[in-house]
This record gives C-alpha cells, sequence and structure tokens, in this order.
C-alpha cells in the first residue's frame, strides 16, 4: 500500500462508526513500511499525526488497535521530532525561584507555575554534540506518557517545544529515597502497593517502564508514590519489546542481568527485577548494593548475587513474607519472576494483614542494631477471629501465609510462608514444595539469592 492511499483510507475513517477500530486495527497491521511518513512535512504531516492521536482519545487503552496506533504515532513523532498540537501548552509558564530545584544527566528540574497551579518543569540539557537521539527521546516519551492516566503514575500536563520543557504535576515529597529517610516511621508496604500498582498499570497497557529505580518515584502531597520517567518506555510488540537498552554505570544497580548482558529487548521481567531492586530502597533509604562501585555492581547482579537482607529492617515492616517475594523478584531467569499483577495481589494481602505502628516504632533504616524482630512494633488491623477479638501477628500471617511465622527469626531460617496457591494462583510448578520446607542453603537467600538451587520454589 502507497503512503497517498495508507492516507486516503486513513482520513475517511469515520470514529462514530461500528467498524472504526476494525479497519483502523487493519488499515495499521497492513502497512508494514513505516517508512511512508518520511515523506510528509508541513501540514500534511500535522494532519496525521492530530488523526492519530484523535483516534487514540476513542480507544480504550486495553486495545490492541490502542496498542499498535500507540507504536505509530510514537515512532513518527521521535523520526520528525514533532507532536500532535494536543501536547502543546501555549502560555501561561512560569519558573519559580532562580535555581532549579534537582539536576539530572540531561535535564534540570524547576517548580513552576501554570495559571496558578504548581506544576513541574523538566528542562532538558541538549548537548552541542547531540546527534539528534535525545531530541527524539523528548517526543516518543511525551506521546507515551500523555496517554497514561493513573492514580500512581505522575499526571502529564504538556510540553512546551522551545525550549524542550515537559510540564508535569509538582510532587512536593521529592523521589521516594528522599521521602523514606526523612519519614522513617512511614508505611513502606503501603508505598510499594503504590509502585506495584503503577508497575502493573504500565504492563496491562502494553507498556514497558524501562527505567524503574528509587529516582523515578515521587511522591504527592498525600504521602502516595507515582512513576516518572517514561524516556525509556516502550510499547510491547507481541510478547516483548523490540527495544534494545544498555544499562550505564548508574543505572546498573536496577537493572537485570539479562540487559546487563546485552539482551536485545526489554521485558516486564526486567521490570519486575528492577521493582525487587526498588523493595530494598523502600526499606532502607539507600540504594541497592550503595557499598559497592558501579563496575562491581554490574559484576555482582551478572553473576547472580544480589542484596543481603538488611538487618533492622524488620521493624519498618520488611517481614520475611516480603522478603520472599522480594528475592523471586530478582530471579536470575526471568521465566522464573512473578507478574506484577501477582505482586500487587500479594501486597495487597500483606497490606491489609499487618503494618508497622508509628506509635511504637523508632527505628529507621541506617540502625540495623536495633531490635527490629520484636513482635510488638507489629499492629494487625484485619481482620478479627470469629469471637471478636484482633488475632495476633502470628496467628493473622499462620492464617494467611500457610505457615507459622515470627518476625524474630532470620529469613534464611523462616520456613516458606507464602501461600502460592492463594497469593500466587495458577502457578504451574513441576513439583509443589511443601510449606513445611525450608530454605536449607542460606546462601540463596543472603550471598545469592538470584540464583537459587534448583529445587528452590519458584514461578516458573
Amino acid at each position: 500500500m502507497s503512503a497517498s492511499q495508507f492516507l486516503q483510507q486513513l482520513y475517511s475513517l469515520d470514529p462514530s462508526s461500528p467498524d472504526f477500530l476494525r479497519v483502523l486495527f487493519a488499515l495499521i497491521r497492513n502497512d508494514e513500511d513505516e517508512q511512508y511518513s518520511s515523506s510528509l512535512q508541513g501540514e500534511e504531516l500535522t494532519r496525521l499525526v492530530d488523526f492519530l492521536d484523535n483516534a487514540l482519545s476513542s480507544i480504550p487503552i486495553s486495545d490492541d488497535v490502542f496498542r499498535r496506533c500507540l507504536r505509530k504515532l510514537r515512532a513518527i513523532c521521535g523520526s520528525h521530532t514533532t507532536l500532535p498540537s494536543s501536547h502543546i501548552i501555549s502560555g501561561g509558564l512560569t519558573k519559580i525561584g532562580e535555581n532549579a530545584t534537582a539536576f539530572g544527566g540531561f535535564a534540570d528540574v524547576w517548580q513552576g507555575d501554570q495559571g496558578g497551579k504548581q506544576v513541574c518543569i523538566k528542562v532538558l540539557r541538549i548537548a552541542q554534540n547531540d546527534t539528534g537521539g535525545l531530541r527524539k527521546s523528548f517526543f516518543k516519551e511525551a506521546v507515551v506518557w500523555k496517554r497514561l492516566r493513573h492514580p500512581n503514575i505522575v499526571p502529564f500536563l504538556g510540553v512546551t517545544i522551545k525550549p524542550l520543557q515537559f510540564v508535569s504535576e509538582w510532587m512536593p515529597n521529592g523521589t521516594l529515597t528522599h521521602y523514606v529517610t526523612g519519614n522513617p516511621s512511614v508505611n513502606r508496604v503501603a508505598l510499594l502497593l503504590d509502585v506495584a500498582e503503577g508497575l502493573n498499570y504500565l504492563h496491562a497497557s502494553y507498556t514497558i517502564h524501562g527505567d524503574l529505580k528509587g529516582p523515578n518515584i515521587l511522591i504527592k502531597s498525600d504521602g502516595h508514590a507515582c512513576l516518572a520517567d517514561f524516556g525509556l518506555a516502550s510499547i510491547v510488540q507481541g510478547n516483548d519489546s523490540i527495544v534494545p537498552t544498555h544499562a550505564d554505570a548508574y543505572t546498573a544497580r536496577w537493572t537485570a542481568p539479562e540487559i546487563l548482558k546485552g539482551a536485545n529487548k526489554i521485558t516486564r521481567e526486567a521490570d519486575v527485577f528492577s521493582f525487587g531492586m526498588v523493595v530494598i530502597e523502600a526499606f532502607t533509604g539507600k540504594h541497592p548494593l550503595s557499598e559497592l562501585n558501579p563496575p562491581s555492581v554490574m559484576m555482582k547482579i551478572m553473576k547472580g548475587e544480589r542484596p543481603v537482607f538488611p538487618r533492622g529492617s524488620e521493624g519498618l515492616g520488611f517481614v520475611t513474607p516480603i522478603w520472599h517475594m522480594t528475592v523471586h523478584c530478582w530471579q536470575h531467569d526471568p521465566a522464573h519472576r512473578p507478574t506484577m499483577a501477582a505482586v500487587v495481589e500479594f501486597l495487597r494481602e500483606c497490606y491489609t494483614t499487618y503494618t508497622v505502628d508509628p506509635s511504637l516504632s523508632t527505628l529507621s533504616p541506617w540502625k540495623p542494631n536495633v531490635n527490629a524482630g520484636d513482635a510488638s512494633l507489629y499492629r494487625v488491623i484485619s481482620p478479627t477471629l470469629s469471637d471478636g477479638t484482633s488475632p495476633t501477628l502470628s496467628t493473622r500471617t499462620s492464617q494467611t501465609f500457610g505457615s507459622s511465622f515470627s518476625p524474630t527469626q532470620e529469613p534464611s531460617a523462616v520456613t516458606q510462608s507464602l501461600t502460592f496457591n492463594i497469593l500466587f494462583p495458577g502457578v504451574a510448578r513441576a513439583s509443589r514444595t511443601s510449606l513445611d520446607e525450608s530454605f536449607s542453603d542460606e546462601s540463596n537467600v543472603h550471598s545469592s539469592p538470584g540464583n537459587p538451587s534448583s529445587d528452590h520454589p519458584g514461578f516458573g
């Protein structure tokens, strides 16, 4: 199909027609050569990107037509460094103060004002020797970000072109690491549930984040966490993304081993690995493997080594079941990692089972010598027993996870406490390990939990 034929049929579609999605799907699917747009410019190009943008507004985000249409719009906008008119903020935007509030590798972040509303202005810094890659990434990110609407995704407000700036809702509490460091008694399970909900939404929407880490998780005024920075986000094609990536020395701490080894595609499973590293950040207030320099981090992750359990973090809510979940998230084999849907279900169960009582806990993530295993630090919040009394933590976790559990036990010695058929339904395994079977190899949990022994119960 020629470019003129494709465009003629495309523009003849009526979004209100019952056949709109079917015809649009067929046109986009049959147009295998996406280079037709290379000759477009001016009004022709504007008409095309605006048409696709308007079409996306009428398609459910879960529909496969949405995915294909978004991928095409993202590719066109990236190659032509243009955007639909609905993305552009025309005026009324001002920076507050004389200095940026934060600095990144490629951008400065300012607090701003747009019509009396506090906003975040992210200004890209384009180097003189930039070959266009950063500019193209800006336009691709804008296309994807605008379509992401979820309570745990930073709201996109628009962009300016001269200069290149993202405008989004202002997040007054900063990054995840900054927030938990300044608020030691904050409910970290709730924050992780927020992150998991946002990431699960992305995966259900055919989108892979590709750069999940504490600095890209921001905290709203109400204390809820939101995902940000979709510069490496990619649209899933089939079962996997086709976008290659290579982690730099800084981001290696959150990067899955298969990506560090040069895998030519990012997957949902790579995001799950990164989430496991974010768990460590949430409970320690530090980057994962913070004691190691970047080259050492990359080598250790590729060899299957992972962070050790942070002693003293039990009092902050890092109880054994959540540690087991973390271990599964960073399995060396991507096929053995859980889905984010399973992680969300698990964390919801944890959140409704127990939490840290701030009135009792005086722990902070940098005091590992405190006796954090004291069960009095925990408060069960649901449910009640049949006689109307509240259950103890051990009673509730026994009911929920199918095995006895004491928060004073070390994770390497505690019995396997996850009841997989409750929290991870439908998981196929060659043989189901007894819930009474303990982890027998301490190194699997501490020095190298990402490369467990063959009989380690996984999610394969």
